[in-house]
């Protein structure tokens, strides 16, 4: 339970708990990658949830196969598949997955009891701009649009729950609707970019605005972190 305007909690497990004998807390840690990935899929709507079955081949970024000893190539998977969790995607363990380096997954060559959970800018970028993030957050827009109240402030309370799991305080609240409005004008001016950007003919500009939205708050330390 958390004090929404505080993003703490209300109580102090310490003193209640002080040996954590009830395993009342834990350790705040970044999420594995894989997971990352699965949750950003799940809150957009994409995740496809079903269990079994063949390796998949989501979004690869071109040239990655270039230079292997064999002619293998990463032929990209269809429609639904490309959404399934990250336990399905393909790994060469020779070229693995660029995203898979980036947040610390294990190499698949030797015994791993452990993995490191790095912080670096690389990280951040990956979130921003890789092509799996920006479609979640394009889907978070148009599911905002379609099951969000039609109140601007009613739906970014809505992302924020279902992306962070609580309300936004009311400082968070502000600079959301601060970041919307510009969006919202910079994406007016240029009708171009936001078709381009969301691949939408109609209402392009408040489809690009929200999923700016979207990526801000999927972008949050909060979405990527287990407490």
């Amino acid at each position: 339970r958390r004090d929404s305007d505080r993003g703490a909690l209300p109580y102090d497990l310490q003193d209640i708990d002080p040996k954590n004998n009830l395993l009342a807390r834990q350790d705040r840690i970044r999420l594995e990658g894989e997971i990352i990935r699965d949750v950003s899929l799940a809150a957009s709507g994409l995740l496809n949830p079903k269990v079994g079955g063949p390796s998949v081949f989501p979004y690869q970024s071109e040239g990655i196969m270039e230079g292997r000893a064999d002619q293998s190539k990463w032929e990209m998977s269809e429609e639904a598949d490309r959404y399934r969790r990250g336990m399905y995607t393909h790994f060469w363990r020779t070229t693995p997955h660029p995203y898979a380096k980036a947040f610390d997954m294990p190499d698949s060559i030797e015994s791993c009891t452990r993995r490191a959970r790095s912080n670096t800018p690389l990280q951040a970028l990956t979130l921003l701009n890789n092509p799996w993030f920006t479609e979640a957050a394009l889907a978070m827009a148009r599911r905002t649009l379609a099951e969000a109240s039609a109140d601007n402030k009613q739906r970014l309370a809505w992302i924020y729950r279902t992306c962070i799991g609580r309300e936004p305080t009311t400082e968070e609240y502000k600079i959301l609707e601060e970041h919307l409005h510009l969006q919202l004008e910079t994406f007016a001016s240029e009708t171009e970019r936001a078709a381009s950007f969301t691949g939408e003919e109609a209402s392009p500009t408040e489809i690009a605005a929200w999923a700016s939205v979207a990526r801000v708050v999927m972008n949050l330390d909060e979405f990527i972190t287990r407490e």
